[in-house]
């Protein structure tokens, strides 16, 4: 309850409270969905449940627990609950910044990866290979068969008969 709120670097919009000791009032903010930190509740009802009554001086000071001994932790990220998933998709306290893939799914999408370039390298050489071999043809044709050639062997029978 003592320490600020903390939006985070991600981009989810969530409505979340925070309790403003300075104020001794849960204020409203909008929940970036990570990096966030223990001041920060679903409801204005769950804020002011957890840290009504908590202020400045609480905090200055030494923190007492019920049986007097000094508790040298002021807040405490509150883990989640199996009630308290609804809207937490976002939520990665304690987690690591992106979700890690299994072994076993990151072999399966790099061999689909590695597929999918081989199949397009295999496409474009053999349009590659397919236009050199028409302009190969192409050349072979025009210098064997001419059709000024052809004319001119025509002309010559009908003069000669």
């Amino acid at each position: 309850c003592g320490v600020s709120k903390v939006v985070g670097r991600c981009r989810a919009s969530i409505p979340r409270w925070w309790y403003n000791v300075t104020d001794g009032s849960c204020q409203p903010f909008v929940y970036g969905g990570c990096e966030g930190n223990g001041n920060n509740y679903q409801s204005k009802e769950e804020c002011l449940e957890k840290c009504a009554g908590v202020t400045g001086s609480t905090i200055d000071g030494v923190a007492r627990t019920g049986n007097g001994a000094d508790s040298s932790v002021l807040s405490v990220p509150r883990k989640q609950d199996s009630e308290d998933l609804s809207g937490e998709i976002f939520n990665y306290e304690g987690k690591q910044t992106y979700p890690v893939l299994a072994p076993g799914v990151k072999a399966v999408v790099l061999v689909g990866l590695l597929f999918m370039v081989l199949i397009l390298l295999l496409g474009a050489s053999v349009v590659c290979l397919v236009r050199v071999a028409r302009r190969k043809q192409e050349r072979a044709l025009r210098t064997v068969w001419s059709t000024g050639d052809d004319k001119e062997q025509l002309v010559k029978n009908t003069c000669v008969l």
